[in-house]
């Protein structure tokens, strides 16, 4: 019983880490011709850009996000980039930004990429 509760309690503590206002989390979704390929999910801090990159060769695709501090209006941007390789030497960048109030940063982007790729974040908080 006491492993039970220590293990809840531990629980608790790591969600309640990841669900900060400090925190975003992102879970990314990337289909191709309607299945899944890629399914990652990642956690930047505010303020610190993160980079997931998957892949290799003309497979590879990078998704940055940061999400930045409030303004004095009280909203915050947070801004998506990826980026898809089409050859060894080209590639396909996409940015979007959204502005919400901190603490609830929840919302997605979407984007039809090159390869029939289509690239879906959402974000948390």
């Amino acid at each position: 019983m006491k492993s039970l509760i220590l293990a809840f309690a531990f629980s608790a503590v790591a969600v309640s880490a990841t669900a900060s206002d400090d925190t975003v989390m992102f879970n990314v979704r990337v289909t191709q011709n309607g299945e899944q390929i890629a399914a990652p999910s990642f956690l930047a801090k505010v303020g610190e850009p993160a980079t997931i990159r998957m892949g290799q060769g003309l497979l590879s695709f990078a998704i940055e996000a940061l999400a930045k501090p409030p303004e004095s209006d009280g909203l915050a941007w947070t801004k998506i980039r990826i980026t898809t390789f089409e050859t060894e030497d080209a590639r396909m960048v996409q940015e979007m930004e959204m502005r919400t109030r901190p603490g609830d940063r929840n919302g997605s982007f979407g984007y039809n990429g090159p390869q029939k790729r289509y690239y879906y974040v959402e974000m948390r908080q």
